[in-house]
């Protein structure tokens, strides 16, 4: 008996110490920007984002076509682990949402999105596989789930399924530094694709 409780402790020690969290899944990201010496990393739909040098993400910009700054968020990591991100919209003025650092990275605490909670699962390499987004009211019921190859340990594709039917697969492309530089997303309602080129700067 004392042999299979010991065991057991064992197992669930083992889980837990190596059982990934969201935050654990962040703070990863986190230091391979330090890694990398990532300053900003920018889209071709004008956006940009802005690191310390600690790999803290910290600021993000949003371009018109004329590239001139439309809107900003000042983004602040707390204690917990959530962030306090300050958006200035212009016109419409600024305001504060403060949140999980998962909720932000879907919706950029987007005032007019719908999604309220985002949950996020991991498998035993403590690789991210799967997103579940929702919205309080029931609209949104959102499945993304992300698949490896070779045992890298950046997912290549995923796949978006919407009450249980999908609607849409990504690729992901990286450079020989493994810093993501393309995502091609294929809507298949109408088999229309989006393509969203990534750019860096380094310090």
């Amino acid at each position: 008996m004392t042999k299979i409780l010991i065991i057991f402790l064992f197992i669930i020690s083992f889980s837990v110490i190596y059982a990934q969290t969201e935050q654990d899944n962040f703070e990863k990201l986190r230091i391979e920007r330090i890694e990398k010496k990532v300053k900003v990393m920018k889209s071709d739909n004008n956006i940009k984002d802005y690191f310390d040098k600690q790999g803290f993400h910290i600021k993000r910009e949003y371009y018109d076509n004329n590239n001139n700054i439309s809107s900003h968020s000042f983004i602040k990591h707390l204690d917990n682990g959530d962030l306090s991100v300050e958006m200035d919209l212009g016109p419409e003025g600024k305001f504060t949402t403060t949140g999980s650092q998962a909720l932000y990275y879907v919706t950029y605490f987007d005032p007019y999105n719908l999604i309220d909670n985002v949950v996020m699962t991991f498998d035993a390499k403590s690789r991210l596989i799967e997103e579940r987004i929702s919205g309080n009211d029931g609209e949104i019921n959102e499945i993304e789930k992300y698949f490896y190859d070779n045992d890298e340990d950046k997912f290549n594709r995923s796949e978006t399924y919407s009450d249980n039917k999908l609607v849409g697969k990504t690729i992901y492309y990286y450079n020989e530094l493994r810093l993501l530089i393309k995502i091609e997303y294929l809507w298949l309602y109408n088999n229309e694709m989006t393509i969203t080129n990534y750019s860096y700067e380094f310090y």
